[in-house]
């Protein structure tokens, strides 16, 4: 039977807190994935840091845990390449190592780049399909059911990208997987119909992820510019529509994971959640 709506007078710490659950977010040793990862654990829970480097993945976990020791949350690495069917397997035993199933499931695992439509090889495309789309398709396949059989509130929650309804001209394949995503979220939704178990996906807009930062200060030095001057006069020229007009912080898309992640976004299943600034000039 699917759990009760939560009550008006619910405590804000127990609507958006996650005492005692156990989260996974992937890709998540760097920008938005780590910013979400580092959200979850100071909110409560146990959260599960997948990344593809020993090295990167550690120094990520080692950060969460300090910021999180006085909430009671925590973090553990789990290096993995996600890419492939073995990486999944991993995770699993990463799971279930902790002795508890998953209550949270945050697909982040991605990549871009910028790369003529043309220049764009049959290898491009096969790379951005099996780490944009399989690294999200495997670990859902992997944890969906379960949720969905305990029906206790179980959270997945899919990192798309405002690309997926804007495409990057100079980003058109990743701007199809990042679409190919918001697809299978709402089709994965519809398994949960009649539960408490709820599936979304996160629209972020351009944010200063390290690889963002270093693009926008390339330019800077190459144009003898300030990086905010040069970040200023992009979204000017490239993205007008944009009601904020700048990068967005990593932890501004991380709150609304958390809000998609915790008892207070019980009504929202099925949706395209905008942490994108305002760039779309639609309702």
């Amino acid at each position: 039977m699917a759990a009760s709506a939560p009550s008006p007078g619910a405590a804000l710490a127990d609507l958006f807190g996650l005492s005692g659950k156990l989260a996974l977010v992937t890709g998540a040793n760097a920008g938005i994935g780590k910013a979400i990862a580092l959200k979850l654990a100071v909110a409560g829970a146990t959260v599960i840091v997948n990344g593809r480097s020993d090295k990167a993945t550690a120094a990520a976990v080692d950060q969460i845990n300090e910021a999180a020791a006085a909430s009671g949350g925590s973090a553990i690495a789990a290096v993995a390449d996600l890419s492939t069917v073995e990486g999944n397997a991993a995770l699993v035993s990463a799971v279930e190592a902790t002795g508890q199933p998953l209550d949270v499931l945050v697909c982040n695992v991605g990549v871009y780049r910028t790369i003529d439509y043309a220049d764009t090889t049959d290898e491009d495309w096969e790379d951005y399909f099996k780490t944009n789309i399989m690294s999200t398709v495997r670990p859902c396949r992997s944890f969906l059911p379960g949720m969905i059989e305990r029906d206790a509130g179980g959270r997945v929650i899919i990192v798309s990208s405002e690309a997926a309804f804007k495409p990057v001209p100079e980003m058109v394949a990743y701007s199809v997987t990042k679409a190919a995503q918001v697809n299978l979220a709402r089709g994965l939704a519809e398994q949960t119909k009649g539960t408490s178990v709820t599936v979304n996906a996160l629209l972020p807009g351009p944010t200063a992820t390290e690889g963002v930062a270093s693009y926008f200060e390339g330019l800077a030095k190459k144009d003898g510019k300030p990086a905010a001057e040069v970040i200023k006069a992009y979204f000017a020229s490239r993205e007008p529509a944009s009601l904020k007009q700048g990068l967005l912080d990593p932890n501004e898309v991380a709150n609304t994971a958390l809000f998609l992640a915790s008892k207070a976004s019980s009504a929202t299943n099925g949706a395209s959640v905008r942490a994108e600034g305002g760039l779309y000039r639609s309702i």
